[in-house]
Parts: structure tokens; sequence; C-alpha cells
């Protein structure tokens, strides 16, 4: 793996930020974010929300900052981002043309699974035209055992 300097798309991303992927090790905005534009990059018409959109007090900052890698551009199937729930991190998953959405937190806490519900609804649903539109489901399947694994 080449841990030098990636260009994914315009963005730059160094391969090291990648190895913050492995088990004990804290993932940060950086890794997190890397993760994404890789996964934009690589499959047509997937959107990324910006994950740090809700660290901004009004809602046009919001969602200015979600929409800022794409996320409500044209011909987007598929919108998918993370959210950092303090010391934690939930990700949700958007099917734009069937207007459903996906929820994962690995700790399976009922107030975590909120707190994203709450950002899709608030800020990405607003952002992408869709409010009161889309149905929700919550992805159960893996769940994190430990302090470190974050459910991989």
């Amino acid at each position: 793996m080449n841990l030098g300097k990636w260009h994914i798309g315009r963005h730059v991303q160094y391969g090291s930020e990648f190895l913050d992927f492995r088990e004990n090790l804290w993932l940060h905005s950086s890794s997190i974010t890397g993760a994404l534009f890789a996964l934009r990059e690589t499959y047509e018409g997937v959107g990324i929300v910006n994950p740090r959109f809700l660290d901004f007090d009004t809602m046009e900052q919001r969602c200015r900052t979600a929409r800022s890698f794409g996320a409500a551009d044209p011909g987007i199937k598929s919108v998918v981002s993370t959210v950092n729930l303090g010391y934690h991190w939930g990700a949700f998953s958007i099917d734009v043309h069937q207007k459903r959405y996906f929820l994962f937190d690995p700790l399976q806490l009922q107030s975590n699974l909120t707190s994203l519900k709450n950002a899709v609804r608030t800020v990405v649903e607003t952002m992408l035209n869709m409010t009161d539109q889309l149905q929700f489901d919550v992805i159960s399947r893996c769940k994190q055992m430990d302090n470190s694994s974050c459910g991989l």
C-alpha cells in the first residue's frame, strides 16, 4: 500500500491515514473522510456528505457544509456519510430513488440511533429536498463487542 500522497478525484489523501483502520486505534475525521472519498470514486452515482456538517450552529451552515462534497449533485443515486457521536462514529446511507435511509451504530445504542436519525432528518433531508419523504431502517447485523473495533 502506498503510504504517501494519493489523489482521490481532486482531493489529496495520505495512504498512512488509512492505517487508522487497524484494531485499537482511534479513527479520526481525516481517515473517515478519506474512506468516504474512496467510496465516491469507486462507485458510480455515490454522493458523500461532509462528516463535519454537525459542527456548525446554523442550519444554513450545516446544509452548506453537508453538500460541500457533492451529496446533492445531479445524478446521485445513493448518499453515504458518517457522524461523530462523541468519541464514536455512526453512519448512514440513503437510497435516493427508493427514498429510504439506513442507520448504523456499531454499539446499537438507541441514543446514538436517535442522534443519527435527527441529523439525517434535519439536515440531509433538507439538503436533498426530501423532507418527510424518507423511510428508515436500522442496520443491526454488526455489533461492536469491545471498545475499539467499531463493529468492523
